[in-house]
């Protein structure tokens, strides 16, 4: 294999690396923010039912 070709070929291998880091980064920003917003709905949820007890009773 000629230098220029393992040159290219090494470029190429890093921005297949770089793509993948950033597709695992991105999907793991999506995980947190989908169990912030559950986090925030499940509060919500449980301070509307007992709201409603304290009103009933």
């Amino acid at each position: 294999m000629s230098a220029e070709l393992a040159l290219i070929h090494a470029r190429m291998k890093t921005i297949q690396m770089m793509v993948t880091d950033m597709g695992y980064r991105n999907r793991y920003a999506a995980g947190v923010y989908s169990g912030k917003v559950e986090g925030v709905m499940i509060g919500l949820i449980i301070s509307f039912v007992l709201l409603g007890f304290l009103l009933m009773g």
